[in-house]
């Protein structure tokens, strides 16, 4: 991975990577458009398509015509380098600056091109090594991480286990039914009980809550080892 760290790209190649990164998270399964990611970085279909085959070249990513694009291991963790560094930045924006979302990400978005790995792990630790961003967003971990827990949707876990949430898919409706239960991102949670329709029964903070598979299915959890707070 240390070749990895060091790899430095243009910020041009390096917003194709994120930008492909960001919408196969948002819900393209395995591979994007071209089109798609030519309309999101706003350029045309043409000069998408060059930059796509010469990252292709460079063993960033992996275009199919017709089919779309995906990433390779080593354009994921440049592209996952990228948005730790936008996602800590977005944090201590919102956090201690009081920015709104839309400038935050806006400033996040020129700084994390200018910041060095070890300014971004200084800035992780001063923020108390977040997981998520205050809209839910995954913060990758470091590169050299040891952290082998990959988030899970937690109608995977079984009884007695305890988990962290991590992100909430779904609509704002959703979103906002399972805060007024005091369920959020980085809520721990202990499953009590399963039912036969994988219908699941919480306890969070001493509160017994009961979630339908559906809506535990959409919720994404970092488990947790019996030690760990």
């Amino acid at each position: 991975m240390a070749d990895l760290i060091k790899d430095q790209r243009s910020e041009s190649e390096q917003m194709y990577l994120v930008t492909t990164a960001t919408l196969l998270e948002d819900g393209h399964e395995s591979q994007v458009p071209l089109s798609k990611l030519a309309n999101e970085l706003e350029v045309l279909s043409v000069s998408a398509n060059q930059m796509i085959r010469k990252l292709a070249d460079e063993d960033l990513v992996m275009y199919q015509p017709y089919h779309g694009v995906a990433l390779t291991d080593k354009g994921t963790a440049i592209a996952n380098r990228v948005l730790r560094h936008r996602r800590l930045w977005q944090v201590f924006l919102i956090q201690f600056l009081d920015l709104s979302f839309k400038d935050a990400e806006a400033l996040a978005c020129k700084m994390e091109h200018l910041t060095s790995i070890e300014v971004a792990e200084r800035l992780s630790e001063f923020l108390d090594n977040p997981q998520v961003t205050p809209q839910g967003r995954i913060i990758p971990p470091p590169i050299d991480s040891t952290d082998t827990h990959v988030p899970v949707s937690l109608s995977t876990l079984q009884v007695n286990q305890r988990a962290s949430v991590i992100k909430i898919n779904g609509q704002m409706p959703l979103r906002a039914f399972l805060a007024e239960e005091g369920l959020g991102c980085g809520s721990i949670i202990y499953v009590e009980g399963i039912g036969a329709n994988g219908a699941m029964l919480l306890t969070l903070e001493e509160k017994i809550i009961h979630l339908s598979a559906s809506i535990a299915e959409s919720i994404l959890v970092k488990p947790k080892n019996t030690e760990e707070k």
